[in-house]
């Protein structure tokens, strides 16, 4: 019998019991292209699709109102919810209907449905004060050692050393969490610049979350290989180069092949601004470039922008984005897949 960590194992029954039940399916914040925030639902939307590995909006009473008209109409939903701390809105939805349902039909509507959520284990939802406009809010110092040099605007959660809590990549360095302590591990060493925006993601499918980072003034968009240790140095691999000097950047699986692709928007352009796909060709070693938007400096920006959301429902990823010297919001769509 193979030894699993939990995360494995719900991730293994979650797989087999979709294989053998097409009435199966998922939904939840962040289960589908991200894998779920401890990636317990990591690959079942490539394997299963978008219509059975659902990402939703952030409204917790939804989801679970959501699971029980599907429940009722005879599918299988397995809700997730990302924190415990995050059920109360729920609670309508469970203790007045969800409960009383197979009793109220005299077992005419079995209702099966599960709903999943995390406890314990050192992870906590964020507790607000009473009074998040009146009263202070507190915060705790992680970590003194991962601002020189600058590791840029942005940082990624993942389990990056897979013990069951959540870490945080920052440009070239990642935070271990060991509940009260963050020890600081660096990955390596960008090839120019500062590291800007990053991401986590299996880039090489080896099951382990690798980096991905954009750089602020340089050309090279990089990708760091997780080790089997990860607290030992990663190896470094160019995605590819492009003019901006800057950019935002994003990472999914925009052609659904169930390798993670690179967006990039560029907002230091001499002469324009482009959007940019990089799409993985094989697991990471080689990659095609695509330029999807190309607009005037003077006119277009991608600051803060390009992010990856399906914005029509259609099951394929969208772009939006925003800029910073022209701060108008863009929208992609995505119509390469049918």
């Amino acid at each position: 019998m193979p030894k699993l960590n939990m995360v494995e194992a719900l991730n293994l029954a979650l797989a087999e019991e979709m294989a053998r039940d097409s009435q199966i399916i998922l939904l939840g914040e962040d289960v589908g292209r991200l894998g779920g925030v401890f990636r317990v639902t990591d690959g079942l939307q490539a394997r299963f699709g978008p219509d059975r590995v659902i990402d939703t909006p952030l409204a917790e009473s939804a989801i679970v109102g959501t699971s029980l008209g599907l429940a009722v109409g005879g599918l299988k939903p397995v809700a997730e919810l990302q924190f415990m701390g995050f059920l109360y809105p729920a609670l309508d939805q469970i203790i007045s209907h969800i409960s009383r349902y197979r009793n109220r039909t005299r077992g005419r509507l079995p209702l099966p449905l599960v709903i999943r959520m995390p406890y314990g284990g050192g992870i906590h939802a964020l507790n607000l004060p009473r009074d998040p406009v009146g009263q202070r809010w507190t915060s705790t110092l992680l970590s003194t050692t991962v601002s020189s040099p600058p590791q840029g605007e942005d940082l990624a959660l993942g389990d990056i050393d897979r013990d069951g809590d959540l870490d945080i990549l920052l440009g070239e360095k990642w935070l271990r969490n060991d509940g009260k302590e963050w020890p600081t591990f660096v990955l390596g060493k960008v090839t120019q610049g500062e590291p800007d925006r990053c991401r986590l993601a299996d880039v090489n499918g080896s099951g382990r979350l690798d980096a991905v980072v954009s750089l602020e003034n340089g050309t090279d968009i990089l990708w760091f290989e997780a080790p089997a240790d990860p607290t030992q140095p990663w190896k470094r691999h160019n995605i590819g180069s492009v003019a901006g000097q800057g950019f935002s950047m994003d990472v999914a699986d925009f052609n659904l092949d169930g390798r993670p692709d690179v967006v990039v928007g560029e907002h230091r352009g001499k002469e324009v601004n482009r959007v940019i796909i990089f799409e993985d060709l094989d697991k990471g070693a080689s990659w095609a470039m695509h330029v999807i938007d190309s607009g005037p400096k003077g006119q277009i920006d991608h600051h803060d922008g390009v992010q990856a959301f399906d914005m029509d429902g259609d099951g394929d990823l969208d772009i939006i984005s925003i800029g910073w010297y022209n701060p108008k919001l863009w929208i992609f769509e995505n119509a390469a897949i049918d």
